[in-house]
C-alpha cells in the first residue's frame, strides 16, 4: 500500500503498459496479529495501523490505482478477499475485524460508483480456510474438530474453492455487483437451540 500511495499510478502504469491494460483486480492482501491483540488494553497502535495499512489501506489504494482505467474501457472487474470476521466480529482482533469490515463498506461503495460504466465490484468473506496461516489449527486434532463443530458442514474451505469463487465473480459473472459471498461452511448461521 505505501508503496503505490508513495509512487502514485507507477506500479500500475507499468503493468498496464506491459500488458496492455488492467482488466481484473483481487485484492487479496492481508494479515493479523493475533497473540498481540486479545485484550483491548494491549493493542499497541502501531499493530493497529500495521493491520489497517495491510488490510484495508492497500486495497484502497490499489483500487483508486486501477477504477479509472476500467471506468474509461467501460469494461472491469474488482473483488476483494475479505472475511467472516469482517462480517461478524470476533472476540478478539478488534483491529482485523475493523479493517474486514472497513473493506466490506468500501467494496459496497466502489460499486455503487463503478455500476453506470460497466465494471463489477464484490467481495469474498471466507470462514475457515485450510492455509498454512491455520497450520497450528489444522495440527491439533482436538482443537480441528472444535473448530468444526462450529460449522454446519462440519468442513473448512480448500483454497482452491476460494480460487474458484474468485474466478467466478472476476470472469464467469456478468449481473452481480455490490454483494458479499460469505463462504463460512455455514458457521454464522449455526446456533445452538434450547427452549
Amino acid at each position: 500500500a505505501s508503496g503505490i500511495a508513495a509512487g502514485g499510478l507507477k506500479p500500475m502504469d507499468s503493468i498496464a503498459e506491459r500488458f496492455g491494460s488492467i482488466d481484473i483486480l483481487v485484492n487479496v492482501a492481508g494479515g493479523s496479529a493475533r497473540t498481540k491483540c486479545r485484550e483491548f488494553k494491549d493493542q499497541e497502535m502501531d499493530v493497529i495501523e500495521a493491520v489497517l495499512k495491510m488490510n484495508l489501506f492497500s486495497a484502497i489504494c490499489c483500487t483508486r490505482a486501477v477504477v479509472n482505467r476500467m471506468v474509461a474501457a467501460k469494461w472491469g472487474k474488482i473483488i476483494f478477499i475479505g472475511s467472516s470476521v469482517g462480517v461478524g466480529g470476533l472476540p478478539y482482533c478488534a483491529e482485523y475485524a475493523a479493517s474486514k469490515g472497513g473493506m466490506l463498506a468500501y467494496m459496497k461503495n466502489v460499486a455503487s460508483r463503478v455500476a453506470s460504466r460497466g465494471a463489477t465490484c464484490n467481495s469474498l468473506s471466507p470462514g475457515g480456510v485450510k492455509t498454512a496461516l491455520n497450520q497450528h489449527i489444522l495440527d491439533n486434532p482436538q482443537l480441528y474438530e472444535e473448530v468444526l463443530n462450529e460449522t454446519m458442514l462440519h468442513a473448512w474451505a480448500e483454497p482452491e474453492e476460494i480460487a474458484e469463487w474468485a474466478y467466478f465473480l472476476t470472469v464467469i459473472n456478468q449481473s452481480m455487483t455490490a454483494q458479499d459471498l460469505l463462504i463460512d461452511n455455514g458457521e454464522a448461521a449455526k446456533f445452538n437451540f434450547v427452549w
